[in-house]
């Protein structure tokens, strides 16, 4: 995970070169399986639960540190809107974004729930690569797991920077790619014995296909930083299993 900053002067926005076939992949995966993604944040039982449940700390709190209070803060994939609800319960008037229509139900009904007034937030149907925000609308960002999905990451990250305004901060994830041994770094035999008590499962099985991009650090800061961006903090949240 990453924490940004843009940095002056910086160059106009790439075209727009990501392909309809993507994002169609990305909305029928995520509107189809919207719930399930929405327990693995919220299943307390899972391994799952404690590495996404960490990135979503982490990112609201890095927000709740470098933005000013009462800031509008972009949620860009906001998913079922746990991570928009924990910000604007701090504070912030937050716009999250998703082209998955079952996604935006999902945050609707999380933000009835819990009361939020309308006037707190905002959600929209929206590609965040074909997005027509003004420049400098966003004093924050979070885009956590989002990244990874977009075929053009240049592109998607000039229009993040473009959004922010001079001194606003992007707080970002990307998912490393790792070795099956290495996961988690658990021994195979701590594994095979949290799926007997149901806490885990002993295999890996692969990301969904439609995932693009996997990251390093050293790949992660170059991009942050061609794109106009200052890196502030980067660091590890853990990995997770998806089914």
């Amino acid at each position: 995970m990453s924490m940004s900053r843009p940095r002056k002067n910086q160059a106009p926005a790439s075209g727009d070169n990501e392909s309809r076939s993507q994002l169609d992949r990305i909305e029928e995966h995520f509107g189809k399986h919207a719930v399930d993604w929405q327990d693995l944040y919220t299943r307390p039982w899972r391994l799952n639960h404690l590495v996404l449940a960490n990135r979503r700390r982490v990112g609201v709190e890095k927000i709740g540190q470098h933005v000013a209070p009462c800031a509008r803060v972009l949620d860009a994939g906001c998913g079922a809107g746990l991570v928009a609800l924990d910000l604007v319960r701090q504070g912030f008037f937050v716009h999250g974004v998703d082209i998955a229509d079952s996604m935006l139900e999902l945050c609707q009904k999380r933000f009835n729930a819990a009361g939020i007034t309308r006037d707190r937030y905002v959600f929209s149907r929206v590609n965040v690569g074909h997005a027509n925000f003004e420049p400098g609308t966003f004093g924050g960002i979070v885009a956590l797991g989002f990244l990874e999905y977009q075929d053009d990451e240049l592109a998607v990250l000039h229009q993040l920077n473009r959004f922010l305004e001079p001194e606003g901060i992007l707080v970002i994830s990307g998912p490393a790619e790792i070795k099956l041994a290495n996961y988690l770094g658990i021994p195979a035999y701590i594994r095979n014995r949290l799926a007997r008590l149901g806490l885990s499962k002993p295999s890996v099985t692969p990301a969904w296909p439609g995932l693009l991009h996997w990251y390093s650090f050293g790949r992660f800061r170059n991009l942050l930083e061609i794109t106009g961006f200052e890196v502030l903090e980067y660091y590890g949240h853990g990995f997770v299993e998806f089914e």
